[in-house]
């Protein structure tokens, strides 16, 4: 493939449209029952980061890691708001999952390669109050698994994983933003933007790691101050929303 300098915009738009295809594709081969809108959440960051690999001049692609990483925030986010989830299995679902990201499984095999077919859930070791959920942890499990095939663990790329749990922590903390004055917390402008600077910031270095697998500290501050820009305007256009 030629350097991103020397394409056209007209090349850089049939790298977008083959990387979306992709990308649906895969999605829909991995998980048949995925609805349309949970894919179009995914894609919108799929083209985030392909804006961002334009910027840093590298290869345009959707690797198995950047899959992962744009299917594994819709699932967890549909956990995250469901009404239905107790806020024990929430707690726990976000402990179980730090861990996940930011260690591993036990049996970790850096040489070992995910089929991108979804694993035996009734393997997996849950707390009681999860084990209804298995099915959707073993989804966000398994996308896990994508970035491991591109990254490996324990070595020269361990800040891919830390900047992955660095965002998960960020978005369990994201869920305080809704809260209204009838739950008993009311979230004042001070903290939404805060809140929103480290989830945007947190979400955009993750990108540039699963791009690049190592970031030099420019590209980190100025991927933490686009992330934070985007989050907040994001945020605030779902307030205004339910505000309506």
């Amino acid at each position: 493939m030629p350097s991103i300098q020397n394409q056209s915009f007209y090349e850089v738009y049939q790298s977008l449209t083959r990387s979306t295809v992709d990308f649906l594709n895969k999605g829909k081969r991995y998980d048949p029952n995925i609805n349309f809108d949970e894919l179009f959440k995914a894609c919108r960051l799929l083209w985030t980061i392909i804006a961002i690999q334009v910027q840093f001049n590298v290869p345009l692609k959707m690797t198995d890691s950047i899959f992962g990483y744009d299917m594994i925030y819709p699932y967890t986010d549909d956990f995250v708001d469901c009404t239905s989830v107790s806020q024990k299995a929430k707690k726990e679902f976000a402990q179980v999952l730090h861990e996940r990201l930011l260690i591993g499984e036990p049996n970790y095999d850096p040489k070992s390669h995910f089929n991108g077919r979804q694993s035996n859930v009734t393997e997996l070791r849950l707390p009681l109050s999860l084990q209804p959920h298995a099915d959707k942890i073993g989804k966000i499990f398994d996308m896990v698994k994508l970035i491991e095939n591109d990254w490996a663990r324990h070595g020269e790329h361990e800040c891919v994983y830390m900047s992955l749990t660095t965002i998960h922590d960020a978005q369990i903390k994201s869920t305080l933003q809704h809260a209204r004055p009838e739950d008993g917390y009311a979230p004042t402008m001070a903290q939404i933007e805060q809140v929103s600077a480290e989830k945007g910031g947190a979400s955009l270095i993750a990108t540039g790691f699963l791009i690049e697998g190592r970031l030099t500290r420019a590209k980190m501050a100025y991927l933490e101050y686009l992330g934070f820009g985007m989050q907040l305007v994001d945020d605030l256009q779902v307030s205004s929303s339910k505000s309506l």
